[in-house]
């Protein structure tokens, strides 16, 4: 309970006050525990900032599972759209305090953190792939690779800018590429292509 109380009063701390009154001081002070209690559980700031983006991150794949559940039973088409505009929304939801966090942490916390995520994302993922039947890989574990780190990438893009038009256009060239990629060949499109 204290460790909650600790990681909530600093995420309060950080979304009213700011980063530079991020201090163990006034997290104590916000989460009613003394300094000697919170070092108890965290050995510096960075360590609480790890738990915050923890908790975020861990919120945006539940986040995930459950929007990739909610349009399992959609076609293919309509799955990745969906997908894809959810995750830029929460993306963007997140994005302010993931930023500030990020750059107060080491770059091997930031690079094991990011590690971590992407393959529980990669495991949502190439499940999904292996479960459809309107999806024809031969490995749905790299498929599922290759489309996180793309998707990752195209989110990461339109969080920075910010332009709801370029937004629209990319992921409907996104999933139009994702589609076209997981689909089964048709050979009727196949042959009128090769004509």
């Amino acid at each position: 309970m204290t460790m909650d109380a600790i990681i909530v009063a600093a995420t309060r701390v950080l979304e009213r006050e700011g980063l530079d009154h991020l201090t163990t001081t006034r997290i104590a002070e916000v989460a009613g525990v003394s300094v000697g209690s919170l070092y108890q559980y965290f050995p510096n700031r960075e360590a609480i900032i790890g738990a915050i983006i923890d908790r975020q991150l861990d919120a945006m794949l539940a986040a995930f599972r459950e929007l990739v559940a909610g349009l399992a039973e959609l076609s293919l088409e309509p799955t990745i759209t969906g997908v894809l505009f959810g995750m830029l929304e929460a993306s963007r939801a997140h994005e302010k305090l993931h930023a500030s966090l990020y750059e107060e942490m080491t770059a091997a916390r930031r690079t094991e953190r990011h590690a971590r995520t992407l393959v529980a994302y990669v495991d949502v993922v190439a499940a999904t792939l292996a479960n459809r039947r309107d999806v024809a890989v031969t490995d749905p574990r790299a498929a599922a690779e290759l489309i996180v780190h793309a998707g990752e990438g195209l989110i990461r893009s339109l969080v920075v800018a910010k332009h709801s038009t370029t937004a629209s256009v990319l992921i409907t060239e996104a999933v139009r590429m994702l589609t076209r990629y997981l689909a089964p060949d048709d050979p009727a499109r196949m042959r009128s292509t090769s004509s």
